[in-house]
């Protein structure tokens, strides 16, 4: 079973280019050689990205500034007709569990 990690920016660098830090005492090459092999399984979350991203003499406005706005939302099924030709052909008619296409 592969184990999935998340990196944060503090090691993700560390885990792609070990060979970039030879003095680090951690013997970080092995993470490099884990995710090669497929024995972990990297992942790097977009959000996180994002936020740091944005310029350190810049975080204090930008995040206490930023405001969450909650509001209901409602879903409704689609009338299958309503979805193009194409996608219907690609992923078939969900109602039926047939398939036309191939992905």
């Amino acid at each position: 079973m592969t184990l999935r990690v998340t990196f944060d920016t503090n090691v993700l660098d560390y885990a792609c280019r070990p060979e970039r830090y030879p003095k680090d005492p951690r013997d970080i090459g092995k993470i490099k050689r884990a995710l090669e092999n497929g024995d972990i399984e990297g992942f790097y979350s977009v959000t996180m990205l994002t936020i740091e991203g944005v310029m350190n003499r810049d975080r204090a406005n930008v995040f206490g500034d930023t405001r969450i706005d909650i509001a209901e939302e409602s879903v409704a099924p689609i009338d299958p007709m309503k979805i193009p030709q194409d996608v219907r052909e690609r992923f078939g008619d969900a109602a039926s569990g047939k398939r036309s296409g191939s992905r």
